[in-house]
């Protein structure tokens, strides 16, 4: 049976589809929650309510290719999830805080965040790496920060840029992801 036709079946309500796309993508989507979310009883709770959503859902869904729609599902889910469980604030200080409230190891974990933010930033290109510290730590402005380095303001856009997306990149590969919600406020 076609991909197609298992989700026309599911649309119908039945329930076999249902547990043919279940036997396919469980266990592929589990490990892909498990990677981010880093528990793995919540990863699975998590795909199953994902399959129970599509059940739920079924006569609504509009799917065009299940795995795709599942991924970003379950991606979706885990995302919501991390947000729940790790409210973002404004900055990475003002959440650094927060988590050195919370906990004995609290303390220990806020060494890590900044020890990763580091490491991070030290696999930056040295010029990507100095526009950025000018923004984040110096604080200057783009416009600050173009006249101080004889570049354009785009250029320095362009940097920041780039130095945002090979940190996040840095943190999702070394299993850092949460501290990915985080930088979208650093």
């Amino acid at each position: 049976m076609s991909e197609e036709q298992i989700l026309v079946k599911l649309r119908n309500g039945n329930q076999t589809a249902l547990e043919k796309l279940f036997e396919e993508y469980y266990t592929q989507l589990t490990r892909y929650a498990i990677k981010i979310v880093s528990n793995p009883e919540v990863a699975e709770e998590i795909v199953q309510d994902v399959f129970v959503s599509i059940w739920n859902n079924r006569e609504k869904n509009s799917i065009l290719s299940a795995q795709a729609y599942l991924s970003k599902a379950v991606r979706n889910r885990c995302i919501n999830h991390i947000k729940s469980n790790f409210p973002i604030h404004e900055n990475v200080e003002s959440s650094m805080h927060v988590v050195s409230d919370s906990s004995p190891d609290s303390g220990m974990e806020t060494r890590e965040l900044s020890s990763a933010l580091a490491a991070a930033e030290r696999k930056l290109p040295s010029h990507t790496a100095k526009v950025f510290a000018l923004s984040r730590h110096t604080e200057l402005t783009y416009t600050e920060i173009s006249k101080e380095l004889d570049i354009s303001v785009k250029t320095v856009e362009y940097h920041i840029s780039k130095a945002l997306k090979s940190i996040k990149e840095f943190l999702v590969v070394n299993d850092i992801l949460f501290l990915v919600f985080f930088l979208n406020f650093y």
